[in-house]
């Protein structure tokens, strides 16, 4: 639903082998590939190299996408300072700290008018107390990594050593009450907004 008038099968794929790139066309074209099935098969390979470093560092960097010049694009939403229209792209990257290496993304989803695109496999509205806040928690950005790192958190090896890390407009009291006590093997950085006492328990 993103395709931009300036993107190129070449420049997604980094090669211009031709027979490449008509298979490439014909993958992304099958209506039987559904989106979570890509997603789910880019996951397994970045934990497969996962497993081999020493721990995995997990930067969560969402990326606003503005489609305000796309009209027939009907699901956009308000973006940046509310005039621009477009999505969010919600994306948790792995990364090898020893080496600095990409290795993938273990979460991504896009945020458009109806919310996440995964919330038929991703629980946003974890911690909420009343029905009325459900839906302004789909819109939450810290309620949005909150729920990206309980879901890499779940699908991660439990023998694997990882780090989160996000920006400061993550930094939120509930998100830490809920992160804390997941594992010792989960570690979380996040710039902070204000002076904060963290304890931990051995």
């Amino acid at each position: 639903c993103l395709a931009a008038e300036g993107s190129s099968l070449a420049g997604l794929t980094g090669t211009n082998d031709a027979g490449a790139l008509k298979g490439t066309e014909r993958f992304m074209s099958n209506k039987n590939v559904q989106l979570k099935s890509l997603r789910t098969s880019l996951y397994e390979v970045t934990f497969e190299q996962a497993v081999q470093c020493r721990l995995l560092v997990v930067a969560y960097d969402p990326t606003l996408l503005d489609f305000s010049m796309q009209n027939q694009k009907k699901d956009r939403m308000r973006i940046g300072n509310g005039d621009g229209r477009g999505y969010a792209w919600l994306n948790s990257a792995g990364i090898d700290p020893d080496t600095g290496r990409f290795l993938g993304p273990v979460h991504q989803s896009l945020v458009s008018a109806d919310g996440p695109d995964d919330t038929d496999l991703v629980d946003y509205t974890t911690g909420a107390t009343k029905e009325e806040y459900l839906e302004k928690l789909l819109f939450n950005p810290k309620q949005q990594f909150l729920a990206h790192a309980l879901a890499v958190h779940q699908r991660a090896p439990a023998d694997l050593q990882i780090v989160f890390v996000a920006d400061r407009e993550f930094d939120d009291g509930l998100t830490f009450r809920v992160l804390v006590g997941l594992s010792a093997m989960r570690h979380f950085i996040i710039r902070s907004n204000d002076a904060r006492a963290v304890q931990v328990q051995d």
